[in-house]
């Protein structure tokens, strides 16, 4: 078998996880997703893989950085259904905390949808204990908020924290 081949299966594994998380989570509030492209998998998987990479880099870096925090300013529910197939599809939010290696000390999520934000905290809710997400109505309020907890973070901590910034359509 040759490298491409393996690095293709490993592809449609690590897609088959997302898939089999979107459909678990999808059960909690199962008409709220966001509708997705067909090649949204494939930008979920590469961030799934960012995410992972990230975390086993920085977790070497716990003498310099005390404290890490997830950062998603675009949320959604959580869950994508692609339109094309009709699959359901783990999102940023949720591959954020099962990729992160238990990394972040919290996650921080913005959705304006109510329906979506209700959702999106109830999958959360399965997966992480209550204070250690938040989510915001307003992307603006939600960065500003984040930004003053920082400013007003203790001076010996030094907070390292990873941003994600979807493009709008």
């Amino acid at each position: 078998m040759t490298a491409r081949y393996l690095d293709f299966e490993r592809m449609k594994h690590a897609v088959s996880q997302l898939v089999q998380k979107g459909e678990e989570l999808s059960q909690i509030e199962p008409d709220v997703y966001y509708s997705a492209r067909k090649w949204t998998p494939i930008k979920l998987k590469l961030l799934m893989d960012y995410v992972h990479m990230y975390s086993v880099i920085m977790k070497t870096h716990t003498r310099i950085y005390s404290r890490f925090i997830y950062v998603d300013p675009l949320a959604g529910a959580g869950i994508n259904r692609i339109e094309d197939t009709g699959d359901l599809i783990a999102g940023s939010p949720l591959i954020s905390v099962v990729s992160s290696e238990n990394l972040f000390e919290k996650y921080f999520f913005a959705e304006a949808d109510a329906k979506k934000r209700k959702a999106l905290q109830a999958r959360l809710e399965k997966l992480l204990p209550l204070g250690q997400f938040e989510i915001k109505e307003d992307c603006n309020n939600l960065l500003d908020y984040v930004s003053e907890l920082l400013a007003q973070g203790n001076k010996k901590l030094t907070t390292y924290f990873l941003l994600i910034v979807k493009e709008l359509k």
